[in-house]
């Protein structure tokens, strides 16, 4: 009997730790999924977190973002710099080539193509 109950105890140990392991790559893969972008050589940006909001597409002369976005789709060959001030001022986040942030950690109100400044 204890010894059914030791390997018992045992897989269940086992069985939870291989869970676990299972369930965090899934739910981290799930958090870096791509937002819904309609157009191909663009960045897609949105007024709202996670994709809300407006979906507003910018090109490579847009500067100003009146509205402000909070999330955005990087699918153009370089990476795009968005500032929380105009005129490029104030915090910045670098968006890398194919990445997808879901929440920027500021409302975005410009933008250029190109590395952000160190």
């Amino acid at each position: 009997m204890k010894r059914m109950l030791r390997k018992l105890t045992t897989f269940s140990a086992v069985a939870a730790a291989a869970l676990g392991m299972a369930v965090v790559p899934a739910s981290q893969a799930q958090a870096d999924a791509p937002l819904h972008c309609p157009f191909v050589y663009t960045v897609c940006t949105w007024t709202g977190p996670g994709g809300s909001g407006q979906l507003r597409p910018l090109f490579a002369d847009d500067g100003f973002i009146p509205y402000g976005v909070q999330s955005a789709q990087n699918r153009t060959a370089y990476p795009w710099c968005f500032f929380e001030g105009m005129g490029f001022r104030g915090i910045h986040h670098q968006l890398d080539q194919g990445e997808t942030v879901r929440r920027l950690e500021f409302t975005a109100h410009s933008v250029y193509p190109g590395q952000c400044p160190l």
